[in-house]
């Protein structure tokens, strides 16, 4: 048990590394297509995609370092812990920037600078909020609903192929696991 926190603690930081450079792609995305005019639910959905296809190479390759990577066992539930956290992100944008609670909050906040609010800050700053707020849910259950499945699949497969055969003075075809 041990030796898994250290484990773990390095795949966080390492995602958290990923999940950095997937939001600032994320965010980027979103801010030029929603300041281009497209509706800022839109560019959510898009800008999303994007950084789910991006976030999910680098956590295949580099995070949780599939040996494998099987898009149809691990890209589906990784696209689907994506799309609930998109859903949730929708649902938030909607209350701070349709409901206005973005704008009244800033409008309270510049109002006591003798400032007034324009919509680019408010979508700019919405989004990086939400995306924040997924941040969480995506890395914990990506780790043990997609890659511990995935790992364990790994695990077997790399078992049966480190049985080798051995010569043995007693026996000549004894199976013999092999340490790495």
């Amino acid at each position: 048990m041990t030796v898994l926190l250290p484990i773990a603690m390095k795949e966080f930081y390492k995602y958290f590394i990923v999940g950095i450079a997937a939001a600032v792609l994320d965010v980027s995305t979103f801010t030029i297509i929603a300041w281009g005019g497209v509706n800022h639910l839109l560019a959510n959905v898009i800008s999303t995609c994007v950084g789910l296809v991006f976030n999910y190479y680098f956590s295949c390759t580099w995070v949780f370092r599939q040996k494998k990577v099987n898009v149809k066992r691990d890209f589906v539930p990784f696209a689907a812990i994506g799309f609930l956290g998109m859903g949730l992100q929708c649902a938030l944008l909607y209350l701070l920037i349709d409901l206005k609670l973005a704008v009244w909050s800033m409008n309270i906040a510049a109002g006591w600078v003798g400032l007034s609010v324009d919509m680019k800050p408010v979508l700019f700053l919405s989004k990086v909020f939400v995306t924040g707020v997924t941040f969480l849910w995506n890395f914990f259950l990506r780790k043990y609903l997609v890659f511990r499945r995935a790992e364990k699949n790994d695990a077997a497969a790399e078992l049966s192929q480190d049985v080798v055969e051995h010569n043995n003075p007693n026996d000549n075809n004894v199976a013999v696991l092999t340490e790495q």
